[in-house]
């Protein structure tokens, strides 16, 4: 029997632009083209929410479709913990840590939890900084990124060997004041390193072997796991090596029953991001609050159909997918 769910993944696992608590103006840390709002990011979002879903309770988990799916078993009065273990600017790396972390919790029982991954793409590099004490992230870019579209050419990728920094942080929108002071003391060190030590060929190399360790000791050790997301770090060349865990994928669908490859998929092909949803006034490109509950929908459905869940499957219906601003924009 399940008693504990948990989630891990990126910044659209962790609910990713709605990061109520923040008093920061940007995210960026370095200072040079950063582009600031005039007020606090969670200032702007309880302004902009409070209009849209009054009856929501501000916060990021709240907000994010981990939250959005605990919701839904409280509604079924069903007694499973749901715990989040995202974070934004964070990939890979930080999941696995976290999981072996997790398992070495005292009172830990494997047969008791479900584990449901976003894998992330490349681009998300680790490490432990010892002036804080902490992992940080720094996040880099192939030059070949297309700035305009944030679409990238994979076959020019993979061959590419110059990658820029685009951020470092420790906790995206959540720095201290002494946090951003020390990491900007360094700010020469991050780019070096990603300068002199980062290739985009190398960095999918290693994600996917690693990925393949992660899911062979899944596999092997009987862990309860769905994927829920794995962004395009699976390159045709290694596809092969992944149909041992097709069965762990989760499907997404939407009204008349329409399939998508994840949830950003749907997110995406939809337009169900908050940009929309706000009419602009708050330019994020995360998934909704109203794709955030549609995703939960979707994940409740496949455990249901996993029998890690024992209720009856929540039909997604039209009005799942109706909002005061999408009634001009069929999606169907």
């Amino acid at each position: 029997m399940i008693k504990t769910i948990y989630f891990f993944g990126t910044s659209h696992t962790a609910g990713g632009g709605f990061e109520f608590g923040s008093n920061l103006k940007s995210f960026r840390i370095d200072g040079e083209d950063v582009e600031e709002n005039d007020e606090p990011r969670g200032d702007i979002l309880k302004r902009v929410y409070s209009k849209l879903y009054p009856n929501e309770i501000q916060t990021q988990e709240n907000f994010s479709f981990p939250g959005q799916f605990k919701k839904l078993l409280s509604k079924k009065e069903i007694n499973i913990e749901v715990v989040n273990i995202s974070k934004q600017g964070y990939g890979n790396e930080r999941i696995y840590r976290k999981f072996y972390d997790l398992l070495r919790t005292d009172g830990f029982k494997k047969e008791e939890s479900l584990f449901i991954f976003e894998f992330s793409d490349v681009e998300r590099k680790e490490l432990f900084y010892k002036p804080l004490n902490n992992h940080v992230v720094i996040n880099y870019a192939s030059v070949n990124r297309t700035r305009e579209t944030n679409k990238v050419d994979k076959r020019k990728y993979i061959d590419d060997d110059k990658v820029e920094i685009d951020g470092y942080a420790k906790s995206y929108w959540y720095e201290t004041d002494s946090d951003i002071e020390i990491l900007k003391e360094d700010k020469l060190f991050f780019e070096e390193y990603v300068k002199k030590t980062l290739t985009a060929k190398h960095q999918i190399h290693i994600l996917n072997y690693n990925n393949i360790n992660f899911f062979s000791f899944l596999k092997v050790n009987n862990f309860n796991f769905l994927i829920s997301e794995m962004h395009n770090c699976l390159y045709d060349d290694l596809k092969t090596y992944y149909n041992f865990i097709k069965e762990h994928f989760i499907s997404f669908t939407c009204y008349k029953n329409k399939k998508y490859n994840g949830f950003l998929d749907l997110v995406h092909k939809n337009n169900l991001l908050i940009m929309g949803e706000t009419k602009f006034e708050y330019a994020d490109r995360h998934p909704s609050l109203l794709a955030n509950k549609i995703i939960a929908k979707n994940i409740f459905n496949e455990c249901v159909n996993k029998n890690f869940i024992k209720s009856e499957y929540m039909k997604l219906t039209k009005e799942d997918f109706t909002f005061e601003i999408y009634k001009n924009k069929s999606i169907f």
